[in-house]
C-alpha cells in the first residue's frame, strides 16, 4: 500500500490549496488493518470558546495558541462492535489535549459516522499551498474566493464498500473515496459571505455515561450537516448583521 497522502484541494486565485489530507496508517494490533489520520494543515493555531457565537466573532490572533491537530479513525481490533474516532491537539509547548467518540456506527450498524464538521478559514494563506513537487494523490473540489465565500465541510466514515447515497436535491457536493478498511465521504458547500480568518471545527464526542454513538443513515447525515451549517450561519449573521 502506498504511504502517500490523499489531499482534498481547492483552487484559490488559481493556486491549489490543501483543505484536508488523509493518510492510512498501519494499525498497531494488526498488520492487515489500517487506521486513518485526517489532517488539517500544519502551522495552525487554536482558540477555545463556550459558544458558537464566540467562535464566530473576530478574535485577535495573539489570543490563539500555536497548535497542530488531526482526527484519527481506529479499527479497534479488540472490539467486534465499536470504532474510536479521536481528535488530537498538540500545542506549541508540547502539551496535548484530546476528545474521543466511541461509535457502533461502522462495525455493528453498518451505517455512517460524522468524524467532524468544519468551516474553513482563509485558505489564501501561504501555509495551505501544496508543497513543491507534491506527489500525493490529489482530489480537486473546485474553486474558492475567500473574499466572498466560506467553505464548510463534513467528513463521514463508514465500512469499506458502504456507499453514501447522494441526494441531488441537497444543496451540497459529495465525494467518496474507498480505502483499505473504510470509506470516507466528504460533503461540502459554500456560503456567500467572506471567509473567517480562522477555521471553526465541530467534533462530536462521547462520554462513558452516554455510551457509544449509534450510526446514522445517509439522510440523517444530511440533516446533521444542514443543522450544523445553519447553526453556524445564524451565529455568523448575528455577529455580522451587515452581511445578511
Amino acid at each position: 500500500m502506498s504511504n502517500k497522502k490523499i489531499r482534498f484541494v481547492i483552487k484559490v486565485d488559481g493556486v491549489q490549496k490543501t483543505v484536508i489530507a488523509v493518510r492510512q496508517v498501519k494499525n498497531s494490533g494488526s498488520k492487515e488493518l489500517f487506521d486513518l489520520n485526517i489532517h488539517t494543515t500544519s502551522g495552525g493555531r487554536s482558540y477555545k470558546a463556550s459558544t458558537v457565537g464566540e467562535l464566530v466573532a473576530t478574535v485577535d490572533e495573539e489570543n490563539f495558541r500555536e497548535c497542530d491537530q488531526h482526527i484519527s479513525v481506529h479499527c479497534n481490533t479488540k472490539s467486534d462492535s465499536t470504532n474510536t474516532i479521536k481528535k488530537s491537539l498538540i500545542f506549541g509547548d508540547k502539551s496535548t489535549d484530546s476528545h474521543v467518540q466511541i461509535t457502533t456506527g461502522i462495525k455493528k450498524d453498518n451505517l455512517f459516522v460524522p468524524a467532524f464538521f468544519m468551516v474553513c478559514g482563509d485558505l489564501s494563506r501561504d501555509r495551505y499551498t501544496l508543497p513543491v513537487d507534491c506527489e500525493d494523490e490529489i482530489i480537486d473540489i473546485g474553486e474558492l474566493r475567500p473574499s466572498r465565500d466560506q467553505l464548510r465541510l463534513m467528513v463521514v466514515v463508514s465500512q469499506k464498500g458502504k456507499e453514501f447515497t447522494f441526494h441531488e436535491e441537497h444543496p451540497s457536493n459529495l465525494k467518496t473515496i474507498n480505502l483499505s478498511n473504510f470509506n470516507l465521504t466528504l460533503i461540502w458547500s459554500f456560503l456567500n459571505v467572506p471567509s473567517h480568518p480562522q477555521a471553526i471545527n465541530f467534533f462530536i464526542r462521547t462520554t462513558r455515561d452516554q455510551g457509544a454513538m449509534r450510526g446514522l443513515d445517509w439522510w440523517e447525515i444530511y440533516n446533521l450537516y444542514t443543522d450544523m451549517n445553519m447553526t453556524h450561519a445564524s451565529a455568523y449573521f448575528d455577529a455580522y448583521p451587515s452581511t445578511s
